[in-house]
């Protein structure tokens, strides 16, 4: 895990402020969590697919199961990588507005 990747510290007692005028984001660190649950729903779904679909012809019910499972969690990975993209940017602005602002 690269140092970038590590989730951000908890907030100290002088950062309650930033916390309760939404200046700190905890949605970072929330949606790692919401993605394992969502990956572990996801590969749950397509196993379970891939018994309920196939009942008449296991071959399509294996392959469809296989599919929503990998396709399922790429497209979540995607999704979730891409909202902690937008808070990534939110943070690089956060940073270019205390060096531009005069203090």
């Amino acid at each position: 895990m690269a140092a970038q990747d590590a989730a951000p510290p908890l907030p100290s007692s002088g950062e309650h402020k930033s916390f309760w005028n939404f200046g700190l984001m905890i949605t970072p660190v929330l949606i790692n969590v919401i993605y394992i649950i969502g990956m572990v729903f996801i590969t749950l779904g397509g196993v379970l697919s891939m018994f309920t679909i196939g009942s008449q012809d296991v071959a399509i019910g294996v392959i469809a199961g296989l599919i929503s499972i990998v396709m399922g969690n790429v497209l979540w990975r995607v999704w979730c990588e891409l909202m902690i993209v937008i808070f990534r940017i939110f943070g690089s602005l956060k940073e270019i507005e205390e060096h531009v602002r005069p203090k």
